[in-house]
């Protein structure tokens, strides 16, 4: 359905007087109208709330406009809120405030809850809940035996919490309520905090990504009372950042290849001299991963030669990074194999744990143990359905038996796949004996002794030819650049990343524990 015409609506904020802005139902034409009438930068977030201070967003906005005089207020974030009131749905009277610093909340005799802040207020609550929820309080306190919250539980508490939100502040309650909410939750199970933010609420409420869990059950909500006939567009995700896909530097001078040098470095066949050259030209390979108009690997042509490339040309490009991965993650797979079955009961990942994972090398066994617990993700509408967990590993690691001719390698490789991939030769699954990259059909020898040591040059090389990660192995290689190699630790992760990495930590702390 296309947009309708335009539309006056009324549009306020707490530090900005009312201005009247002509917008169809089409969201992101509206925020955009919003910015440049109350003249606010790029890279300023609003929030779109209607008069009753309820969050809009894009599948809620196009109901809002079929109004007859819609009334909008928007909030800058980190702006501080008024005062509200909300009252249990359930048969007790107690009436709970919601304090704000601009306003004290009005006394109430009758109140318990009075001079608590918003999180207080809704922990109250949700424990009162609990304790009268008998299949709910048992499960909780099944979670905190554990010190971890699975897939399955995490579904049922959040939706039982989520109702009750519901019924305290209606279908749609505002950012704030959420995340209060949020934080009220991680109180009562704190091993659901998510380690890599202060407040730890990333999985149950993403602000940047809006992909958490609280946060999809409202969607979901939305959805099962949208009208039929009311054209529902999606807000645009903005583009994830990090990770190794070319960056284009705004305003950056650009640096004319050497060809004698080029040309020397690709004839030498000392290593010194080709230690010197490629540090000669290392910031023309920049200007190329950047720009993304040639190709790195063809224009130098040396990485096909010498095993030691990959990884000199990495610690060019990342000095403090480069021994992360070799000193983390031997200890990390031991203990993920140890546990795996207690992070999750997906039936592929049971199968794989009993029945091959003794077939591997150990390392290359935990990479698909972490694959299986980050599998690819639906591609979408016109993308291409989702991918096999068993392609999936073949996009990470393919075996061949020792005797097999790289030559047949290169040539019988699928011809569509252009990221990155490991290929292993050896006597079988767990006796491996010699380690290469292939990208874009061009083997590179890498010089590596062990398969840690394989995998750790296999993400270097996503950064050292510039490009992207496969779309089917995003989640899991943005685990490890940012949680293993800590490379880049602003990168935009999804709920769940952070999600494994929250319940993966949570049980490691307490493996550690006990063992001391």
């Amino acid at each position: 359905m296309g947009d309708k015409k335009d539309k006056l609506i009324r549009v306020s904020n707490s530090l900005h007087q009312k201005k009247a802005i002509v917008s169809s139902n089409n969201y992101e034409e509206f925020l955009t109208k919003v910015r440049i009438k109350f003249e606010l930068a790029d890279d300023i977030q609003i929030l779109i709330e209607d008069d009753q201070g309820a969050e809009i967003d894009a599948d809620v906005f196009p109901i809002l406009w079929e109004e007859e005089k819609p009334n909008i207020t928007f909030r800058i974030q980190g702006e501080d809120f008024t005062v509200s009131a909300i009252q249990d749905a359930g048969s007790s009277p107690q009436i709970y405030y919601l304090p704000s610093p601009l306003c004290s909340p009005a006394p109430s005799p009758v109140s318990p809850s009075l001079g608590l802040g918003d999180v207080d207020v809704f922990k109250q609550i949700l424990e009162e809940y609990v304790e009268k929820t008998p299949r709910l309080a048992n499960l909780i306190l099944e979670c905190r035996e554990k010190s971890l919250v699975d897939n399955s539980a995490a579904a049922i508490i959040v939706n039982e919490f989520v109702s009750k939100l519901v019924d305290l502040k209606g279908n749609s309650p505002c950012t704030r309520d959420q995340i209060s909410f949020a934080k009220a939750i991680v109180e009562i199970l704190p091993f659901w905090k998510y380690p890599g933010t202060p407040d730890g609420i990333d999985i149950l409420y993403d602000e940047i990504n809006r992909s958490g869990l609280i946060q999809q059950r409202l969607k979901w909500i939305h959805r099962n009372i949208r009208k039929p006939e009311v054209d529902t567009r999606r807000r645009k995700k903005e583009e994830s950042q990090g990770g190794p896909k070319p960056k284009i530097a705004k305003g950056a001078e650009e640096v004319f290849p050497n060809l004698e040098l080029t040309a020397a470095l690709n004839s030498s066949t000392k290593k010194g001299e080709i230690v010197s050259l490629m540090k000669e030209t290392f910031e023309h390979r920049n200007q190329i991963r950047r720009s993304n108009d040639q190709s790195v690997l063809r224009v130098y042509s040396k990485f096909a030669e010498c095993s030691y490339l990959v990884n000199f040309e990495f610690s060019l490009m990342f000095p403090d990074l480069e021994q992360n991965f070799l000193n983390t993650w031997p200890e990390f797979a031991d203990r993920l194999i140890a546990h795996c079955k207690t992070l999750s009961n997906s039936p592929a990942l049971l199968k794989f744990a009993n029945n091959n994972y003794d077939n591997w090398d150990k390392s290359i066994a935990a990479l698909f143990v972490l694959l299986h617990l980050i599998p690819p993700s639906a591609q979408g509408r016109g993308k291409g359905g989702r991918c096999k967990i068993d392609d999936a590993k073949l996009k990470l690691v393919t075996f061949y038996r020792a005797e097999t001719p790289l030559k047949s390698i290169v040539d019988t490789w699928n011809f569509e796949t252009s990221q990155p991939a490991l290929i292993v030769l050896g006597e079988d699954h767990s006796n491996l004996t010699s380690f290469y990259i292939i990208c874009d059909r061009i083997l590179l020898p890498i010089n590596a002794r062990t398969s840690t040591e394989a995998i750790d040059s296999l993400f270097k090389a996503h950064y050292v030819i510039g490009t992207e990660y496969d779309k089917n192995l995003t989640g899991i290689w943005k685990f490890i650049q940012v949680h293993i190699f800590q490379l880049e630790t602003t990168t935009q992760l999804s709920r769940k990343v952070k999600q494994v990495f929250q319940q993966i930590s949570t049980y490691l702390q307490t493996s550690n524990s006990s063992t001391n």
